[in-house]
């Protein structure tokens, strides 16, 4: 070990123990509200600046603007607009504070190392750990000092913006106007491609030596009656919102998990887990480790007439996408695919949609008894609907077929047969967020624009004009436009109750929901 590095080891030990001392001062002096607001605000600002430098940024959610502490995305601003009663606008901040709280200790643990120390001797916390416990406890007074007066509620929801992830600038560069006709008349073409191979999709064309079939390493699904449960319990709150604990998530992940059938042409067709592999110049790369087959999730809600549903959301990753079907406009680095059950107020699916992680090919397998599948709203996306949903048996999955293209070609329900399977593990999508470089540090997946760097497609620089940065690359969750005319976001909360209408009444409010 070099002297440098020695020398450089006791100056962090050094600073380490002093933000240890000041810590046990500092516990010995109790503030008053008024100097602890005043703390919390330099703490949160210098935070702000460490993040910033870094460039470390998370933005899974977004800030709100007026409230440093509140990030929100488009579900819970859509909710927060809507909010009519104080109880469930409070319940709402509250929501998203957690959301601001969750990505900071994301970032904190992004943060260089002698940025931690700095900001653990401003707060006088001797580790992440204590500095965590900082954060939150200033989060905390910093809101119930902007709350003490109910009247903030209805500034926070003229503040409910969440800015889309296309660019006026560049629809105004690229003249946008002059490229909608035969833009528009590509994607379609395109969307009725994958709509035709859906229907001539045979099982007889099948060639096992060169289909990989990937199932789920879990245990029996839950019974309907479970699953119900705790779908019903989950919204005993103010908003009536899906709150569930870590491992009613993991039952429910685990319950409904996919089985996944990809045809095999080249080795970029296999899943794997993400890694990120630190390079000469201190840039990472990331790659997929296709020994590991990996399948991620989160949760999300959306609108479902007019009311929350939950969403179960199943990601996977491929290396790249090199198949000599795909145009060489849309060929590189990584590519991936997104599953989203959608669950009725029951806990049974009524909506499978999926995109690949660029945001490209929206797509849905819809309940055709929940979904009015013959008088859309917009008749336009007619082509997105790829099939119906089959029915599913109590305790049996789903089985999607995908093509070497990363594209659906088929979901029925998953029976036993005679296939070679390759057993998946289920993570939280958390961990994109947060991954070990390797050195001791961490890093995420995502720039702080949402988008995964190195998977820059030429397709950027023919469809400048659409308006979205960098289209055709890998993008995180909140960040994933899914047309190319017009405005539309895979999280949009309104998705499907401004394209359908329904075939069955409206659900009425559960009784045990706090409403006052």
């Amino acid at each position: 070990m070099s002297s440098a590095h020695i020398a450089r080891r006791l100056q962090h030990l050094l600073s380490w123990i002093a933000a240890l001392l000041l810590s046990g001062c500092a516990s010995q002096i109790p503030l008053s509200p008024t100097t602890e607001h005043a703390v919390c605000t330099k703490l949160w600002q210098e935070f702000e600046q460490q993040v910033s430098t870094a460039g470390v940024r998370d933005v899974a959610s977004q800030s709100t603007d007026g409230f440093s502490y509140l990030r929100s995305d488009r579900f819970l601003a859509d909710r927060m607009r809507q909010a009519d009663t104080v109880n469930s606008q409070r319940f709402l901040a509250q929501q998203m504070r957690q959301r601001d709280l969750d990505a900071r200790y994301r970032e904190l643990l992004r943060l260089p190392e002698q940025a931690q120390q700095e900001l653990s001797l401003r707060a006088a916390s001797p580790d992440p750990v204590a500095l965590k416990a900082t954060l939150s406890r200033c989060s905390a007074q910093l809101m119930r000092d902007d709350f003490a007066d109910e009247t903030v509620y209805s500034r926070l929801q003229q503040a409910m913006e969440i800015k889309d992830d296309y660019r006026f600038w560049q629809r105004t560069f690229g003249l946008y106007p002059l490229f909608i006709l035969p833009v528009g008349y590509l994607a379609n073409n395109a969307h009725q491609e994958i709509h035709q191979q859906v229907e001539s999709f045979s099982e007889a064309n099948l060639v096992p030596e060169h289909t990989l079939w990937y199932t789920p390493q879990t245990k029996q699904p839950l019974a309907a009656k479970a699953i119900k449960a705790i779908v019903t319990s989950s919204r005993d709150n103010a908003a009536g919102l899906h709150q569930l604990n870590d491992g009613d998530r993991r039952r429910l992940a685990a319950s409904f998990a996919p089985e996944l059938r990809q045809i095999r042409d080249k080795e970029s067709d296999l899943i794997g887990a993400i890694t990120a592999v630190a390079q000469d110049d201190d840039t990472v790369r990331f790659t997929v480790e296709t020994d590991t087959p990996v399948v991620y999730y989160y949760f999300s809600e959306i609108m479902l007439q007019r009311v929350p549903a939950l969403q179960i959301n199943y990601v996977f990753w491929y290396p790249g996408r090199y198949n000599g079907e795909s145009s060489w406009i849309e060929r590189g680095h990584l590519d991936g695919i997104t599953l989203r059950y959608t669950l009725d107020r029951n806990g049974r699916p009524v909506m499978v949609d999926l995109i690949n992680n660029c945001g490209c090919y929206y797509g849905m397998v819809p309940d055709a008894d929940y979904f009015d599948l013959e008088n859309l709203k917009d008749t336009d996306k007619r082509d997105q609907i790829l099939q119906t949903l089959p029915h599913q048996a109590q305790r049996q999955r789903l089985l999607f077929t995908f093509s070497p293209r990363h594209l659906l070609l088929n979901a029925r329900m998953a029976t036993k047969e005679n296939a070679t399977e390759h057993h998946y593990q289920l993570r939280p999508y958390e961990e994109l967020e947060l991954l070990p470089v390797g050195d001791g540090t961490f890093t995420s997946l995502f720039d702080e624009r949402g988008i995964v760097p190195g998977t820059k497609r030429i397709e950027a620089g023919l469809l400048f004009s659409m308006g979205i940065p960098e289209v055709g690359s890998m993008r995180q969750r909140g960040h994933q436009p899914i047309t190319l005319i017009g405005r539309e976001h895979f999280d949009d909360p309104l998705l499907f109750d401004n394209l359908f209408h329904y075939l069955q009444e409206p659900p009425q409010d559960d009784e045990f929901i706090r409403k006052q």
